[in-house]
């Protein structure tokens, strides 16, 4: 039987000895090195995806949604200009196989190529989408040239734990004496609004954010911890008290967040993360569109579409130009609405918006109504006017860095399905968020005083 020695020196290589008198010299320098991988498939992925919400946008919405699609009214300089930027855009993205490439990634397809999409058929603002182009490529630079050699190496993750089983404790023994035994009314998703005005967690802020932890942070990252652990029991546990949340709140992110931690977990196990995701945005919305060509009248496709492709790619992209053009002639909210708001009260000052929240007020005078799912650029805007896309593109870096420090801590893997529901929040509220009390910022500092173990 042979038996194997490893030898290490000060310069950095590790030698390997045999009986057999083999040596193998490795420089461990290399190891722990992210390799670097090509942009040409992404590129070819993001621009058949861009192709496809072109036509979705163009065709099946005005023929089945009844939007106000003008096919005449396309700009075809904008057209082009939208696919070159797009083009730029995901050349630009990190050739390094880390969480933070994947994270660009997952905006670029979720965010930035629905916006052009916007941009381009909706006849938007060319100012406004070519200055947040550039500043996102101008991210992407300082992910590829951010190096970080070493992280934090000390851990509270027993603490974590226990903190996680209180205020799970806490949360279901309270939502029990509130709602009581939870129906399956909100899986009819017509019953969805009705569930949420029956909400009785209003009246109590403080219990409001210990639900949104569990939903957003505690039961996710106990999923994935049971996941990667084979803990067959433990997942199907935590999948439950998700589901549970749902059903008694009525809100569908509850519900989906749990797909798409499945999926991006199987996601996980691919040698290329970044191209999986790619492939998924464009065959998911490939089938949905083919689907509802052959069979229009199907409700069940027809709903499918409107929430993913409508709701979740197209509304947020539209209200990011309605945000921008309403705060160029209206005073911005700044500080009101956060944890400092007491102060500025205290010290005289009045909020421009007392009576009706402004996203509201914007969604009113917009789009008759639909004023929800912001996102990243349109909420710092809100905040601060045009400086907030220089107040996002900070806060993208930042958000950068702290991925890289989990990087190096507890990997790539762990790091970015932990942050999955996180970065797809991007689009729904404020990334702002992350200097709050918010899950965006709890789920950064669990990764940053957590230390995964896969044992």
């Amino acid at each position: 039987m042979q038996q194997k020695y490893n030898f290490h020196c000060k310069s950095g290589v590790k030698m390997s000895s045999y009986y057999t008198n083999s040596f193998e010299i490795i420089d461990v320098n290399q190891i722990n090195k992210p390799a670097k991988i090509t942009n040409n498939n992404l590129v070819i992925l993001a621009i058949l995806f861009k192709m496809l919400l072109d036509y979705a946008y163009i065709l099946l919405f005005q023929t089945y949604f009844s939007l106000d699609v003008n096919t005449g009214s396309i700009n075809s300089e904008k057209l082009i200009i939208s696919y070159l930027v797009t083009l730029v855009q995901f050349y630009a993205v990190p050739k390094i196989d880390n969480s933070p490439r994947i994270c660009i990634v997952i905006l670029l397809f979720y965010i930035m190529v629905p916006i052009s999409t916007v941009y381009a058929l909706k006849n938007e603002n060319t100012f406004f989408y070519l200055l947040i182009s550039f500043l996102f490529i101008c991210y992407e630079n300082f992910s590829y040239n951010i190096k970080i050699k070493n992280s934090v190496d000390f851990s509270f993750s027993s603490l974590i734990i226990l903190i996680f089983f209180v205020i799970t404790i806490i949360v279901y023994v309270k939502m029990f004496l509130l709602r009581g035994l939870p129906t399956l009314d909100a899986f009819n998703l017509a019953n969805i609004y009705e569930i949420r005005e029956e909400n009785a967690l209003i009246a109590n802020k403080y219990l409001y954010y210990f639900v949104r932890y569990q939903t957003f942070i505690i039961n996710p990252i106990s999923i994935v911890l049971c996941y990667l652990k084979n803990k067959k029991v433990g997942l199907v546990f935590f999948i439950f008290l998700q589901v549970l949340l749902f059903l008694w709140l009525g809100h569908k992110s509850a519900f989906f967040l749990v797909f798409a931690l499945i999926i991006i977990l199987f996601l996980s196990k691919h040698k290329n993360m970044s191209e999986a995701i790619g492939t998924l945005f464009l065959l998911f919305t490939f089938l949905l569109l083919l689907f509802v060509s052959i069979n229009p009248n199907n409700s069940f496709i027809n709903m499918v579409l409107s929430l993913y492709v409508r709701r979740a790619l197209f509304v947020p992209a539209v209200l990011k130009f309605n945000y921008f053009e309403y705060f160029l002639d209206n005073p911005t909210i700044g500080f009101w609405g956060t944890i400092v708001a007491p102060l500025l009260t205290a010290a005289g000052f009045t909020n421009p918006y007392p009576t009706i929240p402004v996203a509201k007020e914007i969604g009113y005078i917009y789009t008759g109504g639909s004023y929800a799912n912001t996102g990243l650029w349109a909420a710092e805007i809100a905040h601060f006017g045009i400086i907030g896309v220089f107040v996002t593109f900070l806060c993208l870096v930042t958000f950068d860095y702290l991925m890289k420090l989990s990087d190096i801590k507890n990997g790539k893997k762990f790091t970015i399905v932990v942050l999955f529901s996180t970065i797809i929040g991007f689009n729904n509220g404020s990334i702002l968020d992350m200097f709050s009390i918010s899950s965006t910022a709890l789920s950064l500092l669990f990764l940053f005083f957590f230390t995964y173990n896969k044992q």
